[in-house]
């Protein structure tokens, strides 16, 4: 490792080929340290997701105006373009060692969906141990060495080592708070509910029965999850028949219904007006 004016610290950055940049996970940038006493990083932003893994000793992690301190075993994940800062527990008695993995494209957002986090709780606490430390410096010698004909065994690499962190995070599910349960199944809502997702769908996400999931929502918001997500169909559906020229035809389909006359049923009990009355 290189001396740093804050830390030991090695790191690895990559250019992405063609094929990665056309891939659902796109490598940018990997690497590890060991932490000097006066270590700090920033407040600051960047433009793509950093997964940071917490191989020992304690860091503190403010976001969102949240502060917390992580161990050893934690898993904490920076945002595209999200207010970050990290440092060193001035109290720390054992080296801070972290290692981490910089990625982008357009899988991202549903893999942080599986592996639990999200911007508003962006971490996961005593995901991994030890034995999980060899997967991630195997990577890094990967993603080092590797050439630009070899490209595919680094993106299998990586996302075998992704699948390896949602599994273990699954694990963790039953542990969830229920305002973590609820975070993460509006963040879910918000992504699918034109996808025609059930509510069993949404609970199966979280790994939690259905009838526990939809009474857990309902202490929380007042409303049944079902409704909560017609309510958001119904709204989004008179929103592009006001503010677009698309035909009503072509705004059903887009979300998730079988065709015009469902599209129409639905929308003519929830509002008691047919869509075409709303273009007069």
């Amino acid at each position: 490792m290189d001396e740093y004016t804050h830390e030991f610290a090695h790191h690895i950055y990559h250019t992405p080929t063609q094929l990665e940049r056309h891939s659902g996970i796109i490598p940018i940038r990997t690497g590890y340290n060991e932490a000097k006493p006066n270590y700090k990083i920033g407040p600051s932003s960047i433009f793509y997701y950093s997964f940071h893994f917490v191989l020992s000793g304690s860091v503190n992690f403010i976001y969102e105006n949240h502060h917390l301190q992580l161990q050893q075993g934690d898993l904490f994940l920076l945002f595209p373009h999200r207010t970050h800062q990290y440092f060193i527990s001035p109290e720390a008695s054992e080296t801070l060692r972290m290692f981490w993995i910089a990625v982008d494209g357009k899988m991202l957002p549903l893999l942080t969906h599986r592996l639990g986090v999200t911007p508003q709780t962006p971490y996961v606490k005593s995901i991994f141990d030890s034995d999980f430390h060899p997967c991630l410096f195997n990577l890094a010698e990967t993603w080092e060495k590797q050439s630009k004909s070899d490209d595919l065994i680094l993106l299998a690499q990586l996302i075998s080592l992704f699948n390896q962190l949602i599994q273990m995070s699954t694990i963790k599910t039953q542990k969830y708070s229920a305002d973590h349960w609820l975070n993460m199944s509006l963040e879910y809502i918000h992504l699918y509910y034109t996808e025609g997702i059930t509510v069993k769908d949404i609970a199966d996400y979280l790994g939690i029965h259905r009838v526990h999931f939809s009474n857990m929502f309902f202490k929380k918001m007042k409303v049944r999850p079902q409704l909560y997500m017609k309510k958001m169909l119904m709204e989004k559906a008179l929103t592009m028949i006001k503010d677009t020229s698309q035909p009503i035809t072509q705004i059903a389909l887009t979300l998730g219904f079988s065709d015009i006359y469902s599209f129409t049923h639905s929308f003519k009990n929830y509002f008691g007006k047919a869509p075409s009355d709303f273009r007069k």
